[in-house]
């Protein structure tokens, strides 16, 4: 399965990282991180896709957009719905879990904001 998350923890969105990590029996085996900007093998199988996913350009770069392309834009979203019900929220994660290109669901972590 393909787990994909963009993970952050300030208001503007400013530390946005978008992290796709592909998993079989619980293991993740391979996870593209666009902080880092390419793929990052865990397992022997893992480090195989590895090398081969981030000999592709294109791919890397299409990842690396994420943050902007993807993420901000549902965040902003998403955090809308959350903030009409519950109030100001701090937002850390929000991920949708994908099993063969089905959206199954979407999670929210919020937490009251300290300063």
């Amino acid at each position: 399965y393909t787990m994909h998350d963009c993970v952050y923890s300030t208001s503007d969105y400013s530390d946005m990282v978008y992290l796709n990590s592909y998993s079989f029996n619980q293991v993740v085996d391979l996870q593209f991180n666009s902080s880092v900007g390419k793929f990052v093998g865990y397992t022997e199988q893992g480090v195989k896709f590895a090398e081969n996913f981030n000999k592709d350009p294109a791919i890397l770069q299409q990842l690396k957009a994420r943050p902007d392309t993807f993420c901000r834009h549902n965040a902003q979203i998403w955090d809308s719905a959350v903030r009409d019900k519950s109030g100001e929220c701090y937002r850390t994660l929000l991920s949708a879990v994908l099993f063969s290109n089905d959206l199954l669901s979407c999670e929210f972590t919020c937490a009251e904001e300290t300063h």
